[in-house]
């Protein structure tokens, strides 16, 4: 998988056998919908082809489907957007989202 900068990694450290179950692309981004066997967890990977960024976050098996189809939706909700500047390793804070929001 390939990094961009201004990626949110919410995703714990992985084996690097990460399956894309799902994939589409559409107005210059491409989402993927993806599982790792040996962790048994599922994430969201998007990337903006034309800007570089990026945003991954897991999500719980019974709510892959419909993260995958509203991933911005499903991101927002939990305080997560594309280009947001903290580091990928800072987990959002309720103070971090609204401050971004009123930016954004």
């Amino acid at each position: 998988m390939t990094t961009c900068p201004n990626t949110i990694n919410t995703t714990a450290p992985s084996s690097g056998d990460w399956q894309e179950l799902d994939a589409r692309r559409s107005d210059g981004l491409s989402i993927a919908l993806q599982w790792s066997s040996s962790l048994d967890r599922v994430k969201i990977v998007i990337l903006s082809v034309r800007g570089g960024q990026g945003l991954e976050f897991e999500v719980p098996a019974a709510e892959a489907r419909p993260a995958f189809a509203h991933p911005f939706a499903y991101a927002a909700a939990r305080g997560l957007s594309m280009g947001d500047p903290r580091p990928a390793s800072d987990p959002p804070t309720p103070q971090s989202a609204a401050a971004h929001r009123r930016v954004g």
